[in-house]
């Protein structure tokens, strides 16, 4: 049987983002190392934010941005290639029993003083986005049966067209120039998701890998999108927490999915983990993270080595609830409170040292 902790952190995020979209705060990274998230008014750090100030963290301190109205949940979504833009994204709420009733893309200049414009505004569900390394922005948008678009805009020509159909995630390249995509595939007659390697420019597709998609994967994939995979920089090796029990017969009770390497060059894939979600590579590729779950204990952020294959436990991770990696030697770790608030912490992977981050 799973940890209650895991468990509990998957139906939390599964809950908590179908039908709401945008509004994870998940810090994101920026090119020099500025750390872009939301925090209250407070200075005080929520993993799923109701509203509050955008904030960046760095080197020389910290930056407020604020918005037209702060009380409109929020999550920053990506930085320009160059560091000079920030893309987030806010979910209005105004509809019944106070759902949400339209997903915002905005942008802003890294500055105290930048004023945050509004990209677009759609009544449909947009759940990711991301620049191009022209400073367009993609992003992914489902409609009422559920059916996913991936959608460019082109600010100079306040142009929007639909790229991509069928899509249930997808991410940026480290260069901005291509994307991995997955997408929905019927054409055999049973759902299938293909993973592919897709350049928005040429329009040139390349597949890379496919599996069986259940009714359960396919819900969450919409739902977690890249909190499922991620693939390396350089394009060959595909992390995917694959939620395989649901083909076997008799059925398997357990309610997490299994961790998957695929190598898409030799074509070959092998499981690494039970009960593992979460997994994203580190900057230079050497080590894959992820949340686990091993011997009945507490949720924790594990570390893959891709030289060696061993792997280890990250110290004073437990209870880890979500992570990313800030560079090759430090992760940032979102841990509950017993009061049911949420801490940004750092560790710093050569001591294990746990350090305040933000709203701590």
């Amino acid at each position: 049987m799973m940890s209650m902790k895991l468990h509990a952190v998957l139906l939390l995020l599964v809950l908590f983002l179908s039908g709401c979209g945008l509004s994870l705060n998940q810090p994101v990274m920026g090119p020099d190392g500025t750390i872009a998230v939301f925090l209250d008014e407070t200075g005080t750090y929520d993993f799923l934010l109701e509203g509050g100030i955008l904030t960046l963290l760095s080197d020389d301190g910290t930056t407020q941005i604020d918005r037209a109205d702060p009380a409109i949940p929020a999550s920053a979504l990506d930085w320009s290639l160059d560091g000079a833009e920030l893309l987030f994204g806010e979910t209005e709420l105004g509809g019944e029993w106070g759902a949400p009733s339209a997903w915002n893309l905005c942008v802003t200049e890294p500055w105290a003083d930048s004023e945050p414009l509004t990209l677009l505004s759609s009544v449909e569900l947009i759940t990711n986005a991301a620049f191009t390394a022209e400073g367009n922005v993609t992003y992914l948008v489902f409609d009422e049966e559920g059916s996913g678009a991936l959608m460019l805009l082109d600010r100079a020509e306040d142009t929007q067209t639909c790229l991509l159909r069928n899509v249930l995630s997808y991410q940026p390249a480290v260069s901005k120039l291509s994307l991995t995509v997955i997408q929905l595939d019927e054409s055999e007659g049973f759902p299938k998701a293909r993973v592919s390697t897709y350049v928005p420019a040429t329009g040139e597709m390349e597949p890379i890998a496919s599996f069986l998609l259940t009714m359960q994967m396919e819900e969450i994939l919409a739902t977690l999108g890249c909190f499922l995979w991620d693939m390396d920089s350089s394009g060959t090796c595909l992390a995917l927490a694959l939620y395989d029990q649901l083909l076997i017969d008799p059925e398997v009770e357990v309610d997490a999915p299994s961790l998957y390497l695929v190598d898409t060059i030799e074509e070959t894939g092998r499981r690494i983990a039970l009960l593992a979600v979460m997994p994203a590579f580190s900057p230079d590729d050497s080590l894959l993270a992820y949340v686990s779950v091993e011997d009945e204990q507490d949720s924790a952020v594990y570390l893959y080595n891709r030289e060696t294959e061993e792997k280890k436990k990250v110290p004073n991770s437990d209870g880890a609830v979500a992570f990313f990696w800030i560079d090759e030697g430090t992760l940032g770790v979102t841990f509950e409170t017993d009061d049911e608030t949420y801490q940004l912490m750092k560790i710093l992977l050569d001591t294990g040292e746990l350090l305040p981050l933000a709203g701590s």
